[in-house]
């Protein structure tokens, strides 16, 4: 969790909302990391927008549904 909260914290201080799109928690424990130091955060940041999503899919799955956040 500690690895998400520095990265996530700079978006935050530059004004910015944050979604962050994990890698499948079927698969891996990192999307459990990130979701975690979302929530602290968002305490933290109660004024700002973050979300953690579940991406439920990986390699190009994931690649896919981060392009169509983009856009």
């Amino acid at each position: 969790m500690n690895d998400f909260l520095a990265p996530m914290e700079e978006i935050l201080k530059d004004g910015k909302d944050l979604i962050y799109i994990g890698f499948s928690s079927g698969l891996s424990s990192t999307y459990d990391a990130g979701a975690m130091a979302a929530r602290e955060l968002s305490e933290r940041w109660p004024d700002r927008k973050i979300y953690a999503v579940d991406s439920l899919c990986a390699s190009m799955g994931q690649g896919l549904l981060v392009y169509l956040a983009w856009k």
